[in-house]
């Protein structure tokens, strides 16, 4: 995977019908997806839409990928991808306190940028895959899962969390011991071999709205289908409401590891 590679951005006012699915192979081993589902949502929405993603091809080897769940309009999930990828193209390096920096340097842009018509919020989970390395830093409840090749049980490796990112106000909802400074940041490492999967995933992925068991969500990694075609069924299964899902956004990025 080369730096040639345009970067992808999938934002969250450019795929707002309901009950649409929207997906993309990026490169060989990575596609990305999102649908805002088409049941009712379960929380008040501006947009049918607020989840952004972005994926950029590193120098020198590697992928660097975000989704981005968005509250209360589309605004600050379209901004924190936006930013990501100026980032990533500028050069910045790959370790996970880099993403955490990155992170907490889009909170500060978020109430720049933002619409003063919009009050949203968003979550952001970040990755750098390279040299069979992983790093990521998430703010809020997007979701990291990681599925060994040829071994059974899908890992969760980010912890459910309450925080966001743009301003305060919302987090503080959550959470009334925060104050404005305050932003729980979450971020780690892990060894990866070709052939393992890794699933970024916002929280539309969680059984309560997906209808998608941990258990469920692993047949259909695990499939031995292309990688388009087990995106394709993920998307199709937890986005719709007669199969139990379709209640919130759900944005994707599917990475397949490979030698750089």
């Amino acid at each position: 995977m080369t730096a040639a590679i345009p970067p992808l951005l999938m934002l969250a006012s450019d795929h707002a019908e309901k009950g649409r699915c929207y997906q993309e192979t990026f490169a060989p081993g990575v596609v990305v997806a999102t649908t805002p589902g088409d049941g009712l949502s379960f929380n008040p929405k501006v947009s049918p839409n607020e989840d952004s993603l972005a994926v950029v091809a590193r120098a020198g080897g590697g992928v660097a990928a975000l989704v981005a769940d968005s509250h209360f309009g589309p605004a600050a999930s379209e901004i924190t991808a936006r930013e990501f990828v100026v980032a990533m193209q500028a050069g910045m390096a790959g370790a996970a306190a880099d993403l955490g920096t990155l992170l907490r340097a889009i909170d500060a842009q978020i109430p720049r940028q933002r619409p003063e018509v919009e009050v949203s919020e968003t979550t952001a989970l970040a990755v750098v895959v390279r040299d069979g390395h992983l790093a990521w830093a998430s703010v809020g409840d997007s979701v990291l899962f990681y599925l060994r090749s040829g071994q059974p049980g899908l890992q969760r490796l980010t912890r459910a969390g309450g925080a966001f990112l743009g301003g305060g106000w919302l987090r503080r909802a959550f959470d009334q011991a925060l104050v404005a400074e305050d932003l729980v940041l979450e971020t780690g490492t892990a060894r990866v071999s070709p052939g393992d999967l890794l699933l970024l995933a916002s929280d539309g992925i969680e059984p309560g709205v997906s209808g998608m068991s941990s258990q469920r969500l692993e047949q259909v990694l695990a499939a031995p289908d292309s990688l388009d075609q087990r995106v394709a069924a993920l998307l199709a299964e937890a986005g719709s409401a007669s199969r139990g899902g379709g209640r919130d956004n759900l944005t994707v990025v599917a990475i397949e590891c490979r030698r750089d």
